[in-house]
């Protein structure tokens, strides 16, 4: 019961306590938690971190395909609150990468629209909205791109998220539906501007904040008007070769500009 599981959480390491240090311990009683069915949600945890040991090598053999079995077993109590969502994420990318289980695109993704709904847990929340918003976005031969499901997907990670790591992606990735008007998304070049100039302020990639001041001048070349403005931005990406498709962009519109 909910002791069980406390104490094998306990016993192998998750609380910090000093006085409990024995994995071997840890197992037995998150299995008599595993194996009663009186309380279902310490049975889900129990499974959870029992994968947490097979996965890998905890105070037992390292056995992956075990491990999997109970994430699998946490997911499918349907249990609401973090068991559920932290059992998707260790075993969903399993299903993508076809490692120890089959490949199962649908399974996966159906999963991670759960987790991207569940309130319980902001950052499993985050995590799986900029996941389904890469693959919305790119799509490869399981998943057709989508760009209406892109932009609502990485939207909800702009509204919660402080990673700066997955901002800039998201940020990119909005203005180039917004300015190009990607899918059923009209044109805006505003609120692509914004965007843009948000990864260029704030973001640490240089080959994304290269290709946003490239996106900016074509802004104020196209939109705006304001060709010194745009020669600015045009001539500073020019002389970076981070990014060498914003840079051979950049060069071609200066030509261009330079025969007018």
């Amino acid at each position: 019961m909910q002791a069980w599981k406390w104490l094998g959480g306990a016993y192998i390491g998750l609380y910090g306590s000093p006085d409990f240090n024995d994995r071997q311990k840890g197992r037995f009683y998150l299995k008599k938690a595993a194996n009663q069915t009186h309380c279902l949600k310490s049975q889900a945890w129990a499974w959870f971190f029992l994968g947490g040991m097979y996965l890998k090598g905890r105070g037992v053999v390292k056995k992956p395909k075990k491990a999997l079995e109970y994430y699998r077993r946490a997911i499918d109590q349907e249990i609401s609150g973090g068991v559920k969502a932290y059992s998707i994420r260790a075993y969903s990318p399993y299903l993508v990468s076809g490692e120890v289980i089959p490949k199962d695109w649908g399974k996966s993704i159906e999963y991670d629209e759960w987790t991207a709904k569940q309130q319980y847990d902001k950052a499993m929340r985050i995590w799986a909205n900029f996941r389904l918003g890469k693959l919305c976005y790119k799509g490869d031969g399981h998943i057709k791109q989508n760009f209406p499901n892109a932009k609502r997907f990485y939207k909800a990670v702009v509204k919660e998220s402080k990673d700066i790591a997955k901002l800039e992606v998201t940020w990119s990735a909005l203005g180039e539906i917004y300015l190009l008007g990607k899918g059923e998304t009209k044109k805006k070049p505003e609120k692509a501007l914004k965007y843009f100039m948000l990864l260029e302020k704030r973001g640490k990639d240089k080959k994304l904040r290269h290709k946003a001041l490239y996106r900016i001048g074509e802004d104020y070349y196209l939109y705006k008007k304001n060709i010194k403005k745009a020669l600015e931005y045009f001539q500073a990406v020019a002389k970076c070769s981070d990014s060498q498709w914003a840079q051979k962009e950049a060069k071609g519109r200066l030509e261009k500009m330079n025969k007018k």
